[in-house]
């Protein structure tokens, strides 16, 4: 009796159709950048991106990451003003748990590539984001996988293997989000990382989102 007294309150709460889509993005990327600020365990990125994908697939489709809205918007699959909103709560879900992870651990998190060698993770950026990206938009949009509830593990076994491959070099981001959120709050704390990399964890995942949206594209017609 006393939980439904407790839950009753908010039983005829509305949002919006959109508002939900804004909301799930925003709870979505903050707990795949708080897991992987909290382990930095690619296994464990992997699976809690897959159950998100499950979380808000009825949603938005469970998108998280500014360089797959990208390639939705630019696939004619949502609007420009869909992709702009998404990808500012995509942002601030990030902000929120580098906020956390602070709180938490009393240091800052953000994606660090090996400083001597910026040409090489721009590259790994681009090439690794374009697969994810591809990956997600065949996976999600394609034909195949319809009516198959397999589709979240194929994606988060992409993201696993591509934080394997990459990390060593560019610090395995493939995410604007994850990027962006947690070096705005750095630089809230009057941290350099914003200044440092922004261009590499802009310019990599972007174009790598560009190149999906051709080759899928391409595979499509």
């Amino acid at each position: 009796f006393s939980i439904i007294f407790l839950v009753e309150p908010f039983h005829d709460l509305r949002l919006g159709g959109f508002m939900k889509e804004c909301l799930m993005e925003f709870v979505g990327t903050f707990f795949l950048v708080l897991v992987i600020a909290l382990t930095g365990n690619a296994i464990a990125i992997g699976l809690t991106f897959a159950s998100l994908i499950y979380l808000g697939g009825n949603v938005t489709e469970g998108y998280y990451n500014p360089a797959v809205t990208l390639v939705m918007w630019l696939r004619g699959k949502i609007n420009f003003s869909d992709m702009f909103k998404y990808m500012f709560w995509q942002v601030v879900g990030a902000f929120s748990a580098a906020a956390i992870y602070f709180a938490i651990e009393g240091q800052r998190y953000y994606p660090v590539p090996m400083p001597m060698f910026l040409w090489k993770s721009l590259i790994i950026e681009t090439v690794f984001t374009f697969l994810l990206c591809s990956v997600l938009y065949m996976v999600v949009k394609g034909e195949y996988f319809k009516g198959s509830f397999i589709y979240g593990f194929v994606i988060g076994l992409t993201l696993t293997a591509i934080i394997f491959a990459g990390t060593k070099v560019s610090g395995g981001c493939y995410n604007p989000a994850v990027a962006f959120g947690s070096m705005i709050f750095d630089h809230f704390k009057k941290g350099t990382a914003l200044k440092e990399y922004y261009q590499l964890y802009l310019i990599g995942p972007f174009l790598g989102a560009i190149l999906a949206a051709m080759f899928t594209k391409y595979m499509e017609d």
